[in-house]
């Protein structure tokens, strides 16, 4: 019996960005963060914060790294809701509400944090988990 493995993500390297493959805006932020040097890269980083989410450059353990800011128009503020993305009361740092999103993402954290570009996609798990999330936070 054939089985799929149980990820959220499918890493598809940053091959898939460099031969057009991937979203334009993914392929914007990528091509101006990787011609950018250090001096300048808080201006390069401006136009795309709205898509953004950030977060710290430590892992406590394995786990992702605390969230501290949601841009605007970024998936996870789209995904989790406007409550999430900015609490009444913040906390020392968002985490996502789903424990096997947090675990399934910190592997792309670690890879971002030691300098390796990550770039993956949703499974169709994960997509079908999310949609069902987005419909039980709207109604």
């Amino acid at each position: 019996m054939l089985t799929r493995p149980d990820t959220h993500f499918s890493e598809l390297g940053t091959q898939a960005i460099e031969k057009g493959l991937a979203d334009p805006a993914v392929s914007a932020f990528y091509d101006s963060i990787m011609s950018t040097d250090a001096v300048q890269i808080q201006q390069c980083l401006k136009p795309f914060l709205p898509h953004l989410s950030l977060c710290s450059d430590k892992m406590p353990g394995n786990a992702p790294p605390p969230i501290f800011y949601v841009g605007k128009e970024s998936g996870q503020r789209h995904l989790f809701g406007e409550d999430w993305a900015s609490p009444a009361t913040p906390a020392c740092g968002l985490r996502t509400p789903d424990p096997d999103l947090e675990k399934a993402s910190a592997e792309g954290y670690r890879k971002a944090l030691e300098g390796t570009p990550y770039y993956a996609t949703p499974t169709r798990k994960f997509r079908s988990m999310a949609n069902s999330m987005k419909l039980h936070s709207n109604g």
